[in-house]
């Protein structure tokens, strides 16, 4: 699928991108100024991680999307994990 992403028109492969929860992957950046989307999937399983979109040249994200877990809707739900 990955692959399939990066051959659109218009798409570019970026290494090293970091998301907003300072993730250093690749991503699939496509779109025109003055804004642009990043597909952030990491490069060994292919798992989404993030969807970012940037003001273009500034490198300034003002929205974005983050994988925590992936999994099935009728997967149980993890543990509850406590907050100090």
């Amino acid at each position: 699928m990955t692959t399939v992403l990066a051959g659109l028109p218009g798409v570019r492969v970026e290494d090293n991108v970091i998301d907003i929860d300072g993730r250093t992957r690749i991503a699939l950046t496509y779109g025109k100024a003055p804004t642009r989307e990043q597909i952030i999937i990491d490069r060994d399983s292919g798992e989404l991680l993030a969807i970012q979109k940037e003001l273009s040249g500034t490198g300034a994200t003002f929205a974005a999307y983050v994988v925590k877990r992936l999994g099935w809707t009728d997967d149980p739900a993890p543990a509850q994990s406590s907050f100090s």
